[in-house]
């Protein structure tokens, strides 16, 4: 069963969508905050958190854009490699200065990026009071720009250089920010106003992979009573730290359970939005678990993926005050649908229909209730080089859901929802996306869980090829000669695709089989579900060396999404023996080998 509890579906909940509680959660998962300070006025806009995906700083005293918005680069030791940030005005009628200063950088506990001021650690007003130093992973030293300022006439663009040279000897992650400032001008009227956008730096060395040393430190609830925004619900939280050199995904979750009737009685499993952890970083996460638990002894059985890999979980037991208005606790109906994710055929301005079946598998009857909107990951989607936002492949509005409303009777009870699209006449994407959110209560009012499924509306009158690019594939070490192998791809188009099968392997640069055939391979897992456009998704396997003879190989990941269709990511490292053990080092990083090399699977 798939689509629990999700922070980031948390813009579905038709009873509660805008509590201070939501309001965090969607700022975490949106990767966006921005921040105002009255007094000497200035604005921070964060547009990229750790998975941001684009936008601008906008306002009346000078607008601009900063591309990319995130640098990310893999630096061999002793290598420089030098990128270029691209800062464009949009204003067309005046001029504008743009100061630009390197900072350091590290993560919030919500997962979004934070400034460091190594000043202010010991000011109790600044948010990075009694911050650790030791535990920033910093590059800002590493990097050199080719201009501290720039001056931009109307609607004019400047180049600003980024040079980064890793010294010799480091290994991991390394992060820094630069911190592009407006100033004000000397010719505004009433308080001055400084517009400043941030851009992440992040370094990886390319050298020894590094073990992850990633924790789940603990677990806990939090009552958050009812209030004009919404009705009573209760968050869960859960502490990661990074104590290692690695910049790692996450998949969190909790089972929550109540112990009644001398029994433990499982209530909801509640997951949280995916995010990564830099090195040094210590998360506090939370989630909604959109159900007002009573007062009672929990149990919250915390288990976090990094990188594909579970790690150890995290468990407590505690009496938890609660809402005082529920005297007894129900646990989430187990529903399912079929099936998981609905596809429609539509030439524009016709009408299609296609049915999705909803099974109750509980003993109870459940209400409920239905909820349309566009993917969460979709509203974050600009891409100004295509010419795309992810709002423009929006049909929530084209799409009606037949029966709203409706009760499933206990012990296996189901219901068929029709979906109907009209795609409006001169339709220009070839597919459009929605998001079905099929909400339960108990006859009580009690809520019951929820279930999500994808809506695809394919154009036929505009086809796509799909296609899809190899991100990066590295190796974290796990022991002896075990390897944690983690290869990423993106969906390049504005259409869905299904990742079919994903591998990776070692291919020998010499002798037999050179380049072609995989001295030890293994399949990949990860989640198999379509890929949104302009998505990327990571896959993770192990690989045993202990048999591979030392020497120079390709490190091949490979993701086949479509018949025959196959996306590559390829990296070249060095095999050494020190007794039982297999050392592997990179010697070449996926920029710097170019074309990738076709490999016989």
């Amino acid at each position: 069963m798939r689509n629990t509890n999700r922070a980031k579906d948390s813009w579905l909940d038709i009873g509660r969508v805008d509590d201070r509680a939501d309001r965090e959660l969607l700022g975490a998962a949106a990767g966006a905050a921005s921040f105002l300070r009255f007094g000497s006025i200035w604005i921070i806009v964060f547009v990229v958190a750790l998975l941001g995906v684009g936008g601008s700083a906008f306002g009346q005293y000078g607008s601009f854009t900063v591309t990319p918005m995130k640098v990310e680069a893999q630096v061999t030791p002793g290598r420089e490699i030098v990128t270029v940030m691209n800062i464009q005005s949009l204003d067309p009628n005046a001029t504008h200065t743009i100061d630009l200063t390197l900072v350091e950088l590290t993560q919030a506990q919500s997962g979004e990026w934070m400034i460091v001021d190594p000043n202010l650690v010991g000011d109790p007003n600044a948010p990075e009071y009694k911050f650790d130093l030791k535990r920033l992973s910093s590059c800002r030293s590493w990097v050199r720009l080719s201009e501290n300022s720039v001056t931009l006439e109307p609607s004019q663009f400047a180049p600003v250089q980024v040079n980064i040279r890793a010294p010799r000897r480091e290994k991991g992650f390394h992060t820094a920010g630069i911190l592009a400032t407006v100033r004000p001008r000397p010719d505004m009227r009433g308080l001055p106003v400084s517009v400043r956008f941030l851009v992440p730096i992040v370094v990886e060395i390319e050298t020894h992979p590094m073990a992850p040393k990633i924790e789940a430190t603990d677990v806990a609830l939090r009552f958050v009573p009812a209030s004009g925004a919404g009705p009573a619900t209760t968050l869960v939280t859960m502490g990661v730290q990074n104590n290692g050199g690695t910049l790692s995904e996450l998949k969190p979750l909790t089972r929550i359970s109540v112990f009644s009737k001398d029994h433990w009685h499982l209530i909801t499993t509640t997951e949280f939005a995916n995010t990564r952890i830099i090195p040094g970083a210590i998360l506090k996460l939370q989630a909604d678990t959109r159900k007002a638990l009573p007062s009672g002894k929990y149990k919250v059985h915390g288990e976090i993926y990094v990188d594909g890999r579970r790690i150890k979980p995290v468990e407590s037991v505690f009496d938890f005050e609660g809402d005082p208005a529920i005297t007894n606790v129900r646990a989430d109906a187990p529903l399912d649908l079929k099936p998981l994710d609905l596809t429609v055929e539509c030439a524009p301005g016709s009408l299609r229909s296609e049915t999705i079946t909803v099974y109750n598998a509980s003993d109870e009857a459940v209400n409920i209730q239905a909820a349309t909107g566009l993917q969460p990951w979709l509203q974050q989607v600009v891409r100004d080089d295509l010419n795309i936002k992810g709002v423009d492949l929006d049909c929530t509005s084209w799409i009606k859901v037949s029966p709203e409303a409706f009760t499933l009777r206990g012990g296996g009870g189901r219901q068929n929802v029709q979906i109907v699209a009209k795609l409006p006449a001169g339709a220009p994407h070839p597919c459009y996306f929605s998001l079905l959110a099929l909400w339960a209560t108990y006859p009580d009012g009690q809520r019951a869980g929820f279930k999500t499924a994808n809506i695809f509306v394919n154009n036929a009158n505009v086809t796509t090829e799909p296609a899809a690019q190899g991100l990066e594939v590295r190796l974290q070490e796990l022991g002896e000669s075990s390897y944690l192998v983690t290869t990423k791809f993106r969906n390049l188009k504005e259409i869905y695709l299904k990742p079919q099968s994903a591998k990776a392997g070692l291919i020998p640069t010499t002798g037999l089989g050179a380049g072609t055939v995989p001295r030890v391979s293994t399949y990949l897992s990860g989640d198999p579900s379509p890929l949104l456009p302009f998505e990327t998704r990571m896959f993770s396997g192990e690989l045993d060396l202990s048999n591979v003879p030392a020497g120079r190989y390709w490190l091949s990941g490979r993701m086949e999404y479509a018949q025959g269709q196959v996306a590559l990511s390829q990296s070249l490292i060095d095999i050494s023996v020190q007794g039982n053990r297999r050392i592997v080092q990179t010697v070449g990083t996926r920029i710097e080998l170019g074309e990738a090399i076709q490999v016989n699977w």
